[in-house]
């Protein structure tokens, strides 16, 4: 997989690129890592570059239900200091066109935050995002249109510290279904 995401927040500017892969072991289970290069620009004068490895596991509990548990490691040179978050969820798909994921997050020095997203697919290409978490408050909502190797995506959240903003990303998948 092949991301790249560009926001515009109210206080800063966020371009994202996310190299990842991912192995299928069993029918049921799956593991993936991969990495992350985040460049955040202050402002005209000033930027901070962030790189993160990811590692995570997926497990199918019944037929419409997957467990995921994702960590996110980051290693930030300015500062000298180890962050590491984790993600456990559920990814239910409760009908052919609809998908709910829920979860928590946990950041190293952060109390939980608990999440909730819901993806409805139209025609099989045209996708609609909506959710939210707490703690702190924060919503999104958003398009994308998804092919069987891309998705282009456009979402709106709203968090309660950072107000509106706006993030555009684009999704290339280099997937095998023959197992090469």
């Amino acid at each position: 997989v092949l991301k790249w995401s560009n926001s515009g927040e109210k206080l800063y500017n966020e371009n994202l690129f996310y190299l990842g892969a991912g192995l299928k072991l069993t029918d049921r289970f799956a593991i993936g890592f991969g990495g992350k290069y985040k460049k955040i620009d202050i402002s005209q004068y000033s930027s901070i570059g962030k790189t993160t490895f990811d590692t995570g596991i997926s497990f199918i509990i019944k037929q419409n239900f997957l467990f995921e548990l994702l960590s996110e490691n980051v290693w930030l040179k300015d500062e000298d200091y180890f962050l590491s978050r984790l993600n456990v969820g559920l990814k239910s798909f409760i009908s052919r066109n609809l998908i709910l994921k829920c979860g928590v997050v946990k950041e190293k020095d952060f109390p939980p935050e608990y999440f909730i997203e819901s993806i409805y697919t139209f025609k099989r290409v045209l996708q609609f995002h909506s959710g939210g978490s707490l703690n702190p408050d924060f919503y999104l909502f958003g398009l994308s249109y998804k092919t069987e190797k891309i998705i282009l995506g456009y979402i709106f959240t709203e968090h309660q510290v950072l107000g509106l903003s706006h993030r555009f990303y684009f999704v290339y998948n280099f997937s095998s279904r023959n197992g090469s």
